[in-house]
């Protein structure tokens, strides 16, 4: 039979056990952020405002897929890697890639305000959970 000392040492160091264990697993991921495989699909087609061309997708995949190192020093940047959607979508499925970000056709039109609804310029994010439940927060 199991005494009372026992069983409170057990309780109290049971949760305290699987706390540590959960932070051990976690541990790291924050600092390898630069190696998370991402996937960038630009989508958006360039427009012209009056004689410029705008392209603000491209601008944003080329900002994501080549940063520049002396203004992301400091920051938290995924390894983003300019992609289509098919190879996205199967990197997505197999693991090849962890959040795929999608920019759509529209974007340039909405940055510069010539789409009639008004709404902001989206991008679509998902992720794959399975390789890593803090992938869904950080996408």
């Amino acid at each position: 039979m199991t005494t009372r000392p026992t069983r409170l040492v057990a309780v109290l160091l049971l949760p305290l056990l699987v706390g540590a264990v959960a932070l051990w697993s976690l541990g790291g991921r924050v600092d390898n952020l630069d190696r998370v495989p991402a996937a960038v699909v630009n989508l958006d087609e360039m427009i012209l405002e009056g004689e410029q061309p705008i392209a603000a997708g491209r601008l944003l995949a080329a900002e994501l897929t080549s940063p520049d190192p002396d203004t992301t020093e400091d920051a938290m940047s995924l390894d983003f890697r300019l992609t289509d959607a098919a190879t996205a979508e199967a990197g997505l499925r197999d693991g090849t890639y962890h959040v795929v970000m999608t920019i759509p056709e529209d974007f340039s039109a909405r940055v510069v305000g010539l789409v009639e609804d008004g709404a902001p310029a989206h991008l679509q994010v998902r992720t794959n959970d399975s390789s890593s439940a803090l992938m869904g927060v950080l996408g």
